[in-house]
């Protein structure tokens, strides 16, 4: 481990040359617990639920979709959702459109405006692979 002046921990620099994440753990039970506590779909706590919203999100992904709402007909815009993540509009705006691409995300448009939510109940598991792709590693990482 490496020390700064100060003695503050660099784990970072330990977390890359491990090749890991140790801090990614936390961001997808952030995610599990949020669709878990909507009235729509549960996620129990387990680590085969982790591995499937590993699949489905990556880190910087599942940054943004924190900031969804569960409820599809509480969608969010782009501009929203980049407002209340303190994101770029531009930024969010190619994160939600990766994730609507790949299935991980609901869109819809509304008076005009691309609105995004997190998948409702029906959907989470199916939609990935209603293009004819036949496995989870090929539909959630294209």
């Amino acid at each position: 481990m490496l020390f700064c002046a100060a003695g503050k921990v660099y784990i970072f620099v330990l977390r890359c040359f491990l090749g890991f994440c140790w801090g990614c753990e936390d961001i997808y039970e952030k995610l599990r617990r949020k669709i878990d506590e909507s009235p729509f779909l549960r996620l129990p706590r387990s680590e085969e639920i982790i591995e499937i919203l590993k699949l489905r999100f990556t880190p910087e992904e599942t940054e943004i979709a924190l900031h969804l709402p569960c409820n599809y007909f509480e969608a969010m815009s782009a501009e929203e959702v980049a407002e209340k993540s303190g994101k770029e509009v531009k930024y969010v705006r190619e994160v939600l459109e990766r994730l609507v691409k790949k299935g991980s995300i609901f869109w819809l448009r509304r008076e005009g405006v691309d609105r995004y939510s997190l998948m409702p109940v029906f959907g989470f598991f199916e939609i990935p692979f209603s293009d004819g792709r036949r496995g989870p590693v090929d539909a959630w990482r294209k």
